[in-house]
Order: structure tokens, then C-alpha cells, then sequence
């Protein structure tokens, strides 16, 4: 019995350190297999500004009769919703009864004042009215040609805002008129990246209305405005898109703008999750040898939050460790 009982006390204090002993074995173990290693290359790096914006077509016109304080009636209508017209396209006309009637009126407004200076051999005052007499013709012409309307430019009818037979003025919009061959994307930066644009960056745009397709461009300008909502301040950009008979856009399509503001190539780079911060300084660690590592302070430039670039500290070739996840 006695013998049974050292047996048993002597497993039991086997058991305690050998227990103890697998756990830290397993330790060590799992933090080796939750890091790796990768080289130190060279590549290229691009940081970008991301912001939300919209499609616009800035060749735009709302389209009134030229008729002065004139009143008169619609007698015909060319155009419909969604019609392609080219400049110069006859669009609208206006009754011309009373245009014509106040243009003959004129024109014997013109006659009889040249009669009467006529008479009077070269008075200054008969001149002074014959002048009055031709502006007031010149007037009653440009009305009835104001009377028919003409498209300013190759575009879509977008409104139509009357019918044959309704009376207008001159403030009256009949038509809007939109040149869908004019096409830009308007981007709201951030006031915290404004300053990273300027004119001339490459951009690219993605529609939520057409999934997978990406648009390139350029930044034309930013505007010195800012654009407050909700205590948002942000600054109004336009991007100057390609031309793609492709892809159809539409004006006010929402938008989502990156823009290059640096462009890196051929620097040294690594994971930026091998770079941990150490006070002031920015450190990595490096391999030395077999199952040997050290730290070292590197000099960083840019970042894409994928890649951060080496500017001192490393050489193309070298390892460096980044835990993994």
C-alpha cells in the first residue's frame, strides 16, 4: 500500500511541471505563426483624395421669347420632351399679328419724318425726329424676330413649359435646353484635404447608376467659395471627364471622386503594418540572420495606408517581420 502511494505522489509531480511546460511551448508557438516576413522592393505609390460629388452638365439654358415688354400668343411648337435639336433649330414661333401691324406703323413713322425734314430743308429738329422715327422701326423688327425662337447650341430638350395658344412675355421659360455632349463631374472636398488639389491631378469617377465602370479625368478647377452644410465645410471641384459614347450619364448621378495628389515611382516600399511607432521614431524589424531579428528606425515618405514609402534605414532586398492576423 505504501508502495501504491509513492507511485501516485511521484505522477502528480510529474503532471505539475510537465503541464506548465506545454502551455509555454504552445505560446511560443503560436507567435511565431502569426508573423511573417516580406522583402523590402521597390514599387510604386499613389495617395489619393476621395470625395462624393455628382454628374453635371453645365450648357444649360432656360429659353425665352427676345419680345421686350411685349405680351402675345404661342401659334406653334416644334419640339417635344426629350427631342435632340441642333443649334439653330427652329423650336417655337409667336402669333407676329401685332409685330407686323406695329412695324408698318413704324415704317410710315419713317416716311413722314423724312418728309417733314425734307420740308424743312435740314432742320435739326425734323432730324432729331426722324431718328426717333428709325430707332422705333428698328425696335418693331427686332420684336417679330424675337418672335421665333431658335436653339442656342446642339442639345435635349428637357422642359417644355407652354402650349400652342397660351400667352407669354418675355420672362415666360418655354423650353430647357441641355448639351448632354458637355459633361463634368463636381467634387465637395474636405476642407482638411483641399489643399492637397490643384488643377491638372488625374482623377477617377464611379457612378452608383453603373457598377464597375470607372470614368478618368482631371481636376479643371477648385473653387476659393467654401460650401457649408451641417457645419461641413467643403470646397466645390471640377473634374473634366473623357468623353465615352459607351456609358451613359445623366445630370445629377451620384459620384465618388478620387483624385491623385502624389504619384510615386520606384521608391522603396513595405507593408505599413510592419512600421510601429516608437516615441518619435518610426521602427521596423528587421531579419539578421537565421531566426535572428533586430530594430531599426527607418525614415518614412508616403503612405497608401497599403504601402508606406522608405526613405532611410533599409535597402531593397532585406526582410522585414509584420505580425499577421
Amino acid at each position: 500500500m505504501k508502495q501504491w502511494m509513492k507511485i501516485v505522489s511521484a505522477l502528480i509531480v510529474i503532471l505539475s511541471i510537465a503541464i506548465p511546460l506545454g502551455v509555454c511551448s504552445c505560446s511560443s508557438s503560436s507567435g511565431t505563426e502569426n508573423s511573417q516576413t516580406v522583402e523590402v522592393t521597390q514599387g510604386n505609390l499613389q495617395t489619393t483624395v476621395s470625395a462624393f460629388g455628382s454628374i453635371s452638365m453645365p450648357h444649360q439654358a432656360q429659353l425665352t421669347f427676345a419680345i421686350g415688354s411685349s405680351t402675345s400668343n404661342i401659334s406653334w411648337i416644334n419640339v417635344k420632351f426629350g427631342d435632340s435639336v441642333p443649334k439653330g433649330f427652329m423650336l417655337a414661333k409667336l402669333d407676329t399679328t401685332s409685330f407686323d401691324r406695329a412695324i408698318e406703323l413704324a415704317e410710315n413713322d419713317v416716311e413722314l419724318a423724312q418728309l417733314a425734314l425734307y420740308a424743312a430743308n435740314s432742320s435739326e429738329e425734323k432730324q432729331i425726329l426722324l431718328d426717333k422715327a428709325q430707332i422705333a422701326l428698328e425696335e418693331a423688327e427686332a420684336q417679330r424676330n424675337g418672335a421665333t425662337m431658335r436653339a442656342p447650341f446642339d442639345g435635349v430638350i428637357t422642359e417644355v413649359g407652354a402650349l400652342v395658344g397660351d400667352y407669354v412675355t418675355a420672362g415666360t421659360t418655354i423650353f430647357c435646353l441641355v448639351d448632354t455632349g458637355q459633361t463634368e463631374a463636381i467634387a465637395m472636398i474636405d476642407e482638411v484635404d483641399v489643399n492637397k488639389v490643384a488643377a491638372g491631378q488625374m482623377a477617377s469617377v464611379t457612378l452608383d447608376a453603373i457598377p464597375g465602370v470607372v470614368i478618368n479625368g482631371y481636376v479643371e478647377a477648385i473653387s476659393p467659395q467654401a460650401t457649408i452644410e451641417a457645419g461641413v465645410v467643403t470646397y466645390k471641384a471640377s473634374i473634366e471627364i473623357e468623353p465615352d459614347s459607351s456609358i451613359v450619364l445623366r445630370d445629377g448621378m451620384t459620384a465618388v471622386i478620387d483624385i491623385v495628389v502624389q504619384n510615386k515611382e520606384n521608391v522603396l516600399i513595405v507593408p505599413s503594418s510592419a512600421i510601429k511607432g516608437q516615441g518619435s521614431n518610426h521602427v521596423v524589424e528587421v531579419v539578421t540572420g537565421e531566426g535572428t531579428t533586430e530594430d531599426r528606425v527607418v525614415g518614412i515618405g508616403v503612405s497608401d495606408a497599403i504601402n508606406t514609402e522608405i526613405l532611410t534605414g533599409l535597402q531593397e532586398g532585406e526582410h522585414v517581420v509584420i505580425q499577421g492576423r
